[in-house]
């Protein structure tokens, strides 16, 4: 399987050229969560997406800059911009202590379940994943070995998983 695609590529770049709404919050808010209702049903709403592209980031051992920058990125696209540095951060520190308890390929297999009524939503985890194993522009075999982990959990077929790393 082939992620160094014009469609990842786009998508990869997307995420690391996103003007960041997070940067331009003033000191006082962005150090706060943002917990109006809104703000928790759309943390609740990406949750799986972000914690899939952060499996993807720790795959082969470390957090790149570019690739936790591809993540913030993404969270402030899936929400508009409602989403804080705070809220992020806690994201992050939840799917870090989750390691703790259970290994990376068993949370995929979780977050596949929970993903698993809408082929809309998987495909897209998909497509983010791959976009954060390129977006150091090396993709490791651990990052390709964690995507067909992804792959396998999410419901995607090999077949499928080529047209959504081709698909323009």
């Amino acid at each position: 399987m082939n992620i160094d695609t014009s469609r990842i590529r786009q998508i990869k770049d997307k995420l690391l050229e996103q003007k960041q709404r997070l940067e331009s919050i003033d000191e006082n808010s962005g150090k706060k969560s943002n917990q109006t209702g809104q703000a928790i049903a759309s943390m609740a709403r990406i949750e799986p997406f972000l914690e899939t592209m952060f499996l993807m980031m720790m795959a082969d051992g470390g957090a790149e800059k570019r690739e936790c920058l591809a993540i913030k990125n993404a969270m402030d696209l899936l929400t508009n911009g409602l989403l804080r540095q705070a809220d992020f951060e806690m994201m992050l520190e939840r799917f870090t202590a989750r390691l703790t308890t259970i290994d990376p390929h068993s949370r995929l297999q979780i977050i596949g379940n929970h993903m698993s009524a809408d082929k809309q939503d998987r495909e897209a985890a998909f497509r983010l994943a791959a976009a954060v194993a390129l977006a150091d522009d090396t993709v490791a075999t651990e990052e390709m070995d964690t995507l067909c982990v992804i792959a396998e959990w999410f419901g995607i077929s090999d077949k499928r998983a080529r047209v959504l790393l081709n698909e323009r």
